[in-house]
């Protein structure tokens, strides 16, 4: 019993943890800001749309048609409207369905009967009559019973009995019984008794002839008709019926009232396209907090959808995507710049097409070609007229995917449409490079060109550092070489991570005679002052670089690295001396405040400035590769044993290329005789043997 209970209470447990699992799911990972900024982005480019267009060239239903309408591609439909009317003539020429009354005849037969016996009793004569026949004497009772079954009898045989109303009967009636031989007042009561016996056996019956009419209609087949391209589907002046309504919608006219049903589709496409995108962003371990984040991919798909419409309205394809393709892959990582652009192509697509599905399937189609093909296009871009040249490769075959569309589903596609297309193309890329600094400044974001002219030894800081600080200089660029290596090794931003090793120490420019790098053979500062102060005023090279680094209004990604670079590492040797000299301080002042490596790029920088570091202070020790390995095994052992890279996935397997791109690196920098391969030892002592 009681591990049937406990059994239960871990269940009832689970399912309180689920529960609350998903509760916070839905309060974390639902970015609400993002969600309402595109949300605005896209009401207001649909009212945007529709008060410039729709609203004053749409067509009404039940209205007369603004203009002309022409079919811009084949479509095969069914003319409901014609084909209900054939179905309406079909179903009149059904009259009516007459059936026979049996029990009216059999009655008939009956009376008659009854009246050649004389036996009123069981007749339906009305009562003033049967009184009037009752004071008849017995013998002319009997003569007008016998010439009522007799006459009765023709007018039931003859042959318009079974089809006749009761004004065609009276007549038939009355015809025979002046035919007879009785007086004139004996024809006049045997006619009534006859006008009340006789009575039409035959009606039409209505749910039958409805029935008889549905089952013709429903024999007659949709109308088909076929609509080429340039067809008049309506006349100016001429009223929009329904059908005609959805012809114009397939067609992809819009209706001049407000797209609503469009705004709630654009509503569900916002939301599931932000939780998948926040889901990626989680994946890829993106900083949505950061000033390039949320902020900005929202930014850069409104910018984006409002450069698709421009191109559409005047008439260049979908040749606005360039740009948001262009702009996604230079400033995000690749993983999360193809979502952008592919979702935000396909959001973009219903927005600026709304429901016309050629327009549709034409920018959805141009946005997954832009997303594959960005891909390739801007990994490595070195130069602007590079870039120039790729975003118009891109805007060409945007265009030539366009207009293949529209020829293979019969639209026009004419010369002058293509020459405009090259030219937008042109203009799109002229545009998106044109406004890249302002988004790299606005957004505090790195394109690969941004970080090229970071790179670039004429930048004033890094001038100011090769003059004040040559030996820090020599070893950033000594860290960014070994970084660039490793980078490429492990797939990572390597323009990103060697800008990033070049400002990583500009901290030192206050002091930089602290450093041993700059300090002259045999002149150290520190042996004049404290431990205590020497740890201060190096560790004080963090703040200072960042203070630098605002001061040149460096980008925030390049601060990480000065900020970053030592994570929480002590100065033991400082800490020690400390100790040795009898100062009691906490080991937390001989300690940089961090933080911690956040990305991999900065926990990268972290080990290859400490191995390089460590390689260059022991260079008398090093003579062969296993020198190396063991240092920068020992540097990474350490770093991990001392929790700096706790907020890292790094792998082994990553550290091993790590260690590999590092060793091979270092090899190509100390390549004198005393630092070579082992099989290079093995084959000269072979060679000294022989």
């Amino acid at each position: 019993m009681k591990n049937a209970e406990n059994r239960n209470n871990r269940n009832k447990r689970g399912e309180n943890i689920s529960f609350s699992r998903i509760g916070s799911w839905l309060r974390i990972k639902m970015p609400w800001f993002p969600f309402f900024v595109l949300l605005l982005f896209s009401i207001s480019l649909l009212f945007t749309r529709w008060m410039i267009g729709e609203s004053k060239s749409g067509y009404m239903v039940n209205q007369p048609s603004p203009i002309t309408y022409y079919a811009l591609y084949q479509i095969r439909y069914a003319d409901h409207e014609s084909t209900e009317d054939i179905r309406k003539i079909a179903g009149d020429v059904v009259k009516g369905v007459i059936v026979e009354k049996t029990d009216v005849l059999n009655k008939i037969r009956m009376d008659l009967e009854a009246l050649r016996d004389t036996d009123l009793s069981e007749t339906t004569l009305s009562p003033i009559l049967k009184d009037l026949i009752a004071s008849l004497s017995e013998e002319k009772r009997s003569i007008l019973g016998g010439y009522a079954f007799s006459v009765g009898q023709e007018v039931l045989h003859s042959g318009q009995f079974g089809l006749a109303d009761q004004e065609t009967l009276s007549s038939i009636t009355w015809d025979m019984v002046d035919k007879t031989d009785l007086p004139s007042s004996d024809r006049n009561i045997l006619y009534q008794i006859l006008e009340q016996v006789i009575k039409p056996v035959v009606s039409i019956d209505p749910v039958i002839t409805e029935e008889v009419r549905d089952t013709l209609r429903s024999r007659i087949s949709p109308l088909e008709r076929v609509l080429m391209p340039g067809d008049v589907i309506i006349q100016k002046g001429d009223v929009v019926t329904p059908g005609l309504a959805v012809i114009l919608r397939a067609q992809g006219y819009p209706e001049s009232r407000f797209p609503f049903k469009q705004i709630l589709l654009v509503f569900m496409g916002v939301i599931l396209w932000v939780l998948w995108l926040n889901k990626r962003m989680y994946e890829i371990e993106y900083d949505r907090n950061a000033r390039q984040g949320w902020l900005y991919i929202t930014s850069l798909i409104g910018v984006g959808w409002v450069f698709l419409y421009i191109s559409q309205f005047l008439g260049g394809e979908s040749t606005g995507l360039l740009i948001l393709a262009g702009w996604a892959y230079l400033t995000l990582p690749i993983e999360l710049a193809f979502q952008v652009v592919l979702g935000g192509s396909l959001l973009g697509a219903f927005i600026v097409a709304g429901f016309s599905a050629g327009n549709v399937v034409i920018i959805g189609l141009a946005g997954c070609g832009s997303g594959f093909l960005g891909y390739f296009l801007f990994r490595n871009i070195h130069s602007r007229s590079q870039l120039w040249r790729h975003l118009f490769f891109l805007g060409v075959f945007i265009s030539i995917l366009g207009i293949s569309i529209k020829w293979a589903i019969g639209l026009p596609v004419s010369l002058e449409r293509m020459i405009l297309n090259l030219l937008y193309s042109g203009l799109g890329a002229l545009i998106a490079i044109a406004l890249l600094p302002v988004l790299e400044n606005f957004f505090d974001v790195l394109s690969p060109l941004r970080l090229l002219e970071l790179s670039n030894p004429s930048h004033p800081l890094l001038k100011k550092l090769q003059l004040e600080a040559p030996g820090t200089y020599h070893h950033s660029l000594m860290v960014g070489n070994l970084a660039e290596a490793a980078a490429d090794s492990l797939g990572l931003n390597s323009n990103l991570i060697k800008a990033g090793a070049y400002y990583h120490d500009i901290g030192k420019l206050q002091r930089p005679h602290f450093f041993v790098e700059n300090q002259h053979q045999g002149d150290n500062v520190h042996d004049r002052i404290a431990p205590s102060l020497s740890a201060l005023s190096i560790i004080a090279h963090v703040r200072e670089g960042v203070e630098l680094a605002r001061e040149y209004k460096l980008p925030g990604r390049i601060s990480d690295f000065i900020v970053e670079h030592h994570g929480k590492t002590c100065l033991s040797y400082f800490y020690r001396k400390a100790r040795n000299q009898g100062e009691n301080i906490p080991k937390e002042q001989f300690c940089y405040p961090g933080p911690k490596p956040r990305t991999k790029e900065t926990a990268l920088l972290m080990l290859v400035d400490s191995i390089e570091a460590a390689v260059r202070a022991d260079t008398r020790n090093i003579s062969t590769p296993q020198d190396l390995e063991e240092i920068i095994q020992n540097v990474i052992e350490a770093k991990i044993l001392e929790g700096q890279l706790d907020n890292i996935d790094f792998t082994l397997k990553d550290l091993s290329k790590v260690r590999e791109a590092l060793l091979y690196t270092l090899q190509s920098m100390y390549h004198t005789r005393r630092v070579r391969n082992l099989h290079e030892e093995v084959k000269n002592t072979e060679e000294g043997n022989e």
